[in-house]
């Protein structure tokens, strides 16, 4: 390998977070790996921001980039990852960190398996207004996985259950990618994140790298942790407010539903199937037909917690409810069969799944103050960088 190429490129997209993008552009700078470069690119922030970037300058390994237009998040993925030079990508958005030593420990195990295009490894989530870290999944084993693999349980498997492998599935926000193959996606359909008519390129990526190799790596270590949840475009998603992400995306709701899922709705799931089936047929691949009855077990499992949430008015969810219960009508599957709670089997006893979670939400909001209640649920660092082992 020409010495010259950096090892990893860490391109750090960026959109007027500057309090958070700092964080980031530090954890990639002061990894205990050298052969790095990071690439900060500034799509038209406010003039904080700019100063966050300077403040990090001179830094040979610090690159810093500007698209001539402002652009809109998929189009900006893009263009920042072109810029890459590095053998292997890591895209770490602005509310994104990685820990101390994660590029050391994915060197490693990258060299153990030279074949792979794509990873996956484990990331956590952070509240840096309480300085408390949110529930994980249960951990797992570091294992080579089939693709084929990862697709099925995408399609056939309760995305919100505990069966399902989505941290295993070689996502962009989880993983990293080989540019090459990056490039060899681009070279077959012109894009990679910015695939026209997708609107989730951390799982449009995850099935381009899916449905176009046969297996790819998952690491069960913590190598990431995402701050900022209540600023992130998923969560305003999540919460129904889709008119701004779509008209910032150019499509609208009926461009969107021309492939005829059952559900005319921006259910999370719904979307991400929706993406799956365009780039499926982007890359002429045989059609695969919608698993239905999971299909509506996962919606009716994410209608259940948006119905349960004060982020969205009444007539928001009975618009969400409306368009659930009017497409099941159509089918010939009943209430009985679909309208069930994910749960899972623990010492020969059925759990409602997220048990825990709602427990642990009760306890910090009814005893906030108690540290022995607090500390059975939650893990506590006085700032994310300190909490990825950056303590000096």
């Amino acid at each position: 390998m020409d010495n010259n190429i950096p090892f990893f490129s860490i391109v750090i997209p960026t959109k007027n977070r500057h309090d958070l993008l700092h964080d980031s552009i530090y954890s990639a700078l002061n990894q205990n790996f050298d052969n790095i470069e990071v690439i900060v690119s500034d799509n038209w922030n406010d003039e904080k921001t700019k100063q966050t970037i300077d403040s990090f300058l001179p830094n040979n390994k610090l690159k810093y980039v500007r698209p001539e237009q402002e652009l809109n998040m998929l189009n900006h993925w893009e263009f920042a990852s072109k810029h890459a030079t590095g053998k292997w990508v890591i895209l770490l958005p602005d509310r994104k960190i990685l820990y101390q030593g994660a590029l050391q420990y994915l060197f490693d195990k990258i060299n153990k398996h030279p074949e792979i295009n794509c990873l996956s490894f484990r990331i956590t989530s952070y509240n840096e207004n309480t300085n408390l870290f949110y529930t994980e999944r249960p951990k797992a084993k570091d294992c080579i996985v089939k693709t084929k693999d990862l697709i099925a349980n995408f399609l056939n498997t309760n995305y919100f259950s505990p069966d399902s492998l989505d941290m295993q599935y070689p996502k962009t926000l989880n993983g990293a990618f080989k540019n090459e193959f990056a490039q060899l996606v681009r070279s077959k359909t012109g894009h990679y994140f910015n695939t026209p008519g997708v609107t989730t390129p951390d799982y449009s990526s995850f099935f381009y790298n899916a449905l176009l190799n046969d297996e790819s790596l998952y690491i069960d270590k913590r190598l990431g942790i995402a701050q900022g949840e209540e600023k992130s475009n998923g969560r305003l998603f999540g919460n129904g407010n889709i008119t701004k992400y779509l008209s910032m995306l150019n499509l609208t709701e009926e461009a969107l539903y021309e492939l005829l899922v059952p559900i005319r709705q921006a259910f999370i799931y719904n979307w991400l199937i929706i993406d799956y089936l365009k780039i499926q047929r982007i890359l002429q691949l045989p059609n695969t037909p919608i698993n239905e009855i999971n299909y509506f077990k996962t919606i009716y499992t994410e209608l259940n917690n948006k119905l349960k949430t004060n982020l969205m008015n009444d007539v928001q969810k009975k618009e969400f409810e409306d368009s659930f219960y009017n497409a099941l009508a159509k089918t010939n599957l009943t209430k009985t069969e679909v309208c069930v709670l994910p749960t899972k089997k623990q010492n020969n006893k059925i759990t409602i799944y997220n048990y825990k979670n709602h427990l642990r939400d009760y306890v910090l909001h009814n005893f906030p103050t108690n540290k022995i209640l607090n500390n059975l649920f939650v893990k506590r660092g006085k700032n994310i960088l300190y909490a990825a082992h950056f303590y000096n």
